[in-house]
């Protein structure tokens, strides 16, 4: 016989749970889980790690996965996009703008502004004409050939007048943010793994389902011990569809070292595609015409990006005659306040 105690314990356990109500339903296709299983999965769920929040991954799959295997039993980090970024606004006349760039001053010349761009190889950019600037009055007159600079001043004509001029400083900030160079995933028991990656069947798994995965990326991640110093890490990010068939998937193909995270909301292989055609239909021609001030086209995160030198009323009007929504500009002089 059981201790009484014990007994009653359990007989007010029960009674307890059987006067609860029901808990509320998961609304799994938020989660990018199909219906079809819904009963099963709500009675496997797990708890998974978000950046930010709790959500609820099943354990199983619709594909057969089993609560038995341990790697089916990983929990997920979840990973948000990052916020976009404001939109350029036109600079029209009269507007206050800033920038940091190089003052070129040489004898004989009017002086110019220059954007940070990029110049032919081989060449030293203080020899170079700085196609990409703009002429400028009112520096100090002490300011040195090629002397990096913060200005503000008013925008007219094609040009700046100085309003405060300061040395420039240099940015402390990483131009590979966490997200795009470390490893979201905890590391496995005894570390992750040193020595070379071939990526290549991962690489061709994820191009055949371009529109379930973000582009795939190399992490970096400090060793726990020993050397080297960084590990990489291939990390797979699935936008849509079910992380546990995808990373079941990989584990078939891979078995070096993988972070495979859920990234709903994050641009696809075929957004990457959707944007690179834009960025060579609509910003390659615009590189080519030097007097719409575009210097650099690239595809980051499903978006087609240009940087000029400032987004002038007749550069805007060319982006809008595109039709696309895909471009997003960077100006070198932005407008202030």
């Amino acid at each position: 016989m059981g201790d009484p105690v014990d007994e009653m314990l359990r007989e007010a356990g029960r009674e307890w749970r059987e006067a609860q109500p029901p808990p509320p339903e998961v609304d799994l296709e938020r989660f990018g889980v199909e219906r079809r299983w819904r009963v099963g999965a709500v009675a496997a769920a797990v708890v998974v790690i978000s950046v930010g929040a709790v959500v609820l991954w099943p354990s199983g799959s619709p594909s057969g996965g089993s609560a038995s295997n341990p790697a089916a039993e990983e929990p997920f980090v979840t990973i948000s996009p990052a916020a976009p970024a404001p939109r350029a606004e036109v600079v029209r006349d009269g507007d206050t703008v800033e920038a940091t760039g190089y003052a070129r001053i040489l004898p004989g010349v009017p002086a110019r502004f220059c954007a940070i761009a990029p110049v032919p190889g081989g060449s030293a950019p203080e020899t170079q004409p700085c196609h990409f600037g703009v002429p400028v009055t009112g520096l100090d007159p002490a300011t040195e050939h090629w002397a990096n600079l913060t200005l503000r001043g008013v925008w007219r004509d094609g040009g700046l007048t100085v309003t405060s001029q300061s040395a420039a400083k240099l940015s402390e900030q990483d131009p590979f943010g966490p997200l795009e160079r470390g490893v979201p995933c905890p590391a496995p028991p005894g570390d992750w793994q040193a020595g070379p990656m071939d990526e290549t069947a991962v690489r061709e798994y994820l191009s055949q389902h371009p529109e379930q995965f973000h582009p795939l990326r190399l992490g970096m991640t400090p060793a726990q011990t020993g050397t080297p110093r960084f590990l990489q890490v291939l990390v797979v990010e699935v936008v849509n569809g079910d992380p546990r068939a995808a990373r079941r998937e990989l584990r078939a193909r891979y078995t070096g070292n993988l972070c495979t995270v859920v990234a709903p909301g994050r641009s696809t292989i075929a957004d990457q595609e959707r944007a690179r055609q834009v960025s060579d239909d609509v910003l390659a021609p615009l590189m080519e015409d030097p007097a719409t001030g575009v210097y650099l086209r690239e595809v980051e995160d499903g978006r087609a990006i240009a940087e000029a030198v400032a987004l002038t009323p007749e550069l805007a009007a060319k982006l809008a005659a595109s039709g696309s929504d895909l471009i997003d500009l960077r100006p070198w002089l932005t407008r202030v306040p």
